[in-house]
């Protein structure tokens, strides 16, 4: 992600900060709409793109007040759910990333629109036009970010059954990969575009450095067995050694030894021959 990096070292000043909080509130205040009239979000507030097209550019934006859910108290659930994981993936990644992370999403359910309206095709889900297109796949994104960040997590389904995040990711992920074996090729661009952020998400944060070209082969050398000459094994040898009665160091540790200054080379005596001997001329 070094490019981000060095992205996030000029713009960061520029990111949203607590972007979840924001999301969470617009949440909310759609959810007010719709318990006030359910049908004001189809008629001036999704993403029609034909409406868009005609002028009325406040649905790209209005479209995200669709609620998680129409009952109270499931949407205040996943809002709240919703809020804790994003802050998480924030605090983890920082506001910088994070914006990224969101507003692509938001780009790729964008760019799903305007090609479901331009090939004018019944999609399933979608029936021939692209108000169905809601945050719900921004909100799955969301959840799967985290869970590649902390797999293991805990939630309490029900606030009574324990379950690791990562289990309920894959039950998601295998309901979107049914969707997409399942459908025509339209659907898969469409379900490709709005999770276009997590697959960026999975792919920026994978450590490629393990598979590239010169990282295998410091890897095979390192591995390759050293070649190493053979060792020949010297046995011990004396170093000190009486020149008149040839004792060694090995004789015994209490032996000494000395040099004779007066002999003519380097002759070395034990200490009972160093005062007796006769000195070499």
């Amino acid at each position: 992600m070094k490019f981000f990096d060095n992205m996030e070292s000029k713009f960061s000043k520029y990111a949203i900060k607590n972007l979840s909080l924001y999301i969470a509130v617009i949440y909310c205040l759609g959810f007010l709409i719709n318990m006030w009239n359910n049908t004001i979000y189809v008629r001036y507030l999704s993403l029609d793109v034909y409406a868009i097209l005609q002028g009325q550019f406040w649905r790209l934006f209005t479209w995200l007040l669709y609620p998680p859910s129409s009952g109270i108290l499931f949407a205040f659930v996943m809002t709240y759910l919703y809020y804790v994981l994003g802050t998480s993936i924030e605090m983890r990644i920082g506001s910088f990333k994070y914006n990224v992370f969101i507003f692509t999403g938001i780009l790729g359910h964008l760019i799903a629109a305007f090609i479901v309206f331009a090939y004018n095709t019944n999609v399933s889900g979608y029936v021939g036009n692209t108000y169905y297109i809601t945050p719900g796949h921004l909100n799955l994104s969301i959840f799967l970010a985290y869970t590649l960040l902390e797999p293991d997590s805990i939630i309490w389904m029900y606030f009574v059954l324990p379950v690791k995040i990562k289990y309920l990711s894959v039950i998601y992920v295998a309901m979107e990969g049914y969707s997409f074996f399942k459908g025509d090729m339209l659907e898969r661009i469409v379900i490709a575009l709005c999770l276009l952020n997590v697959m960026a998400f999975f792919l920026l944060r994978k450590n490629w450095k393990r598979v590239a070209p010169d990282e295998i082969k410091r890897r095979y050398e390192f591995k390759k067995p050293a070649d190493r000459t053979a060792v020949k094994i010297v046995p011990f040898t004396s170093i000190h050694k009486c020149h008149v009665c040839g004792r060694t160091e090995k004789d015994g540790d209490d032996l000494e030894f000395r040099y004779c200054s007066k002999c003519n080379g380097n002759y070395e005596y034990c200490q009972e021959h160093l005062y007796t001997h006769i000195h070499v001329k």
